[in-house]
């Protein structure tokens, strides 16, 4: 039987009186590609966020790779990260950057697939002086060096060259054939075709799950996939529209 390497049930978070996740439900498989997407304000990077431990939820559970998260910090060394927008001080090389990440989690990195993004081209550059796009390659290959048997990674390919962006989506297709979840976040519907497999849609502050292979279009017409996914996600902004006004 195969066990989800991450699992949430009943996951509640609230701001004040402002309830964003209302009991959410969701597991990723090994070797498989789950697809977050909902509206801005649905909660997506809530829900990251009490994953990684930076919030604190106000109910439900939270396993990685079967252990509970609020026994303490240690369950992250299975997760690999990759935020929408890093933040590495300043004034550190790409170099010292990877040796500091290497220190924090005491494992030897393995940058292969960060050879394949270009990033050994400037590894001696100073993070404030890469662009956009570079610091997006960076990014990538640090969340991929450490075998973590999670990958959570929110808008990967965003910021990358058109080249780059094939060159991380055949990287994620190598990772998901050797076994790695796979938590992704993206308004890139593109993405969503080549790699998902199943989507789970934030709405009213609950995760509906949806096999990517049921949605028309999936395989076959990426145009079609992309209408439905984009036309779903329009009804979920006009039901929270509608939910507001009352």
């Amino acid at each position: 039987m195969n066990t989800a390497s991450l699992s949430i049930a009943g996951l509640r978070k609230a701001y004040g009186k402002k309830e964003v996740l209302r009991g959410v439900n969701l597991e990723a498989l090994p070797g498989t590609v789950t697809a977050i997407l909902g509206p801005n304000g649905s909660g997506k990077t809530t829900l990251m966020r009490c994953l990684l431990g930076l919030h604190v939820p106000d109910g439900g559970k939270i396993h990685v790779m079967s252990e509970d998260v609020r026994l303490g910090p240690a369950y992250r060394r299975h997760i690999g990260y990759m935020p929408q927008v890093p933040g590495f001080p300043e004034n550190l090389t790409v170099r010292e950057i990877t040796r500091l990440v290497e220190s924090i989690r005491s494992v030897r990195a393995r940058f292969g697939h960060g050879e394949r993004l270009g990033i050994t081209a400037f590894l001696d550059q100073k993070w404030k002086t890469l662009s956009g796009g570079m610091k997006q390659k960076v990014n990538a290959a640090l969340a991929l060096a450490f075998d973590a048997s999670l990958l959570v990674l929110d808008e990967p390919t965003a910021s990358l060259d058109p080249a780059s962006r094939l060159r991380l989506m055949e990287a994620l297709r190598e990772e998901k054939a050797r076994g790695k979840a796979i938590l992704l976040t993206t308004h890139r519907l593109d993405d969503l075709w080549e790699i998902s497999d199943r989507l789970v849609f934030l709405r009213e502050g609950k995760a509906e799950c949806v096999a990517a292979i049921d949605v028309p279009g999936m395989g076959s017409n990426p145009s079609l996939f992309e209408r439905h996914v984009a036309g779903y996600l329009e009804e979920t902004v006009h039901e929270s529209d509608a939910e507001a006004a009352v």
